[in-house]
């Protein structure tokens, strides 16, 4: 009589864990914000320059 093999379970793959989907979606985003940060902060540069500080705008200090 033959020995019956055990049938191993198939192999689906596993849900990673709630916090797992949280650190990579947080890694993502901030990977997001730093390509896109300085693409849009030059993009409002353009349209909306910064003004500078005259010395009559500057506040003394004392």
């Amino acid at each position: 009589m033959k020995k019956q093999r055990r049938k191993e379970p198939p192999t689906t793959p596993r849900k990673p864990s709630r916090a797992n989907t949280v650190l990579v979606l947080l890694g993502l985003i901030v990977v997001l914000a730093m390509v896109l940060g300085p693409l849009l902060s030059f993009a409002s540069a353009e349209s909306d320059p910064a003004q500078p500080v005259t010395e009559t705008q500057a506040v003394p200090a004392g």
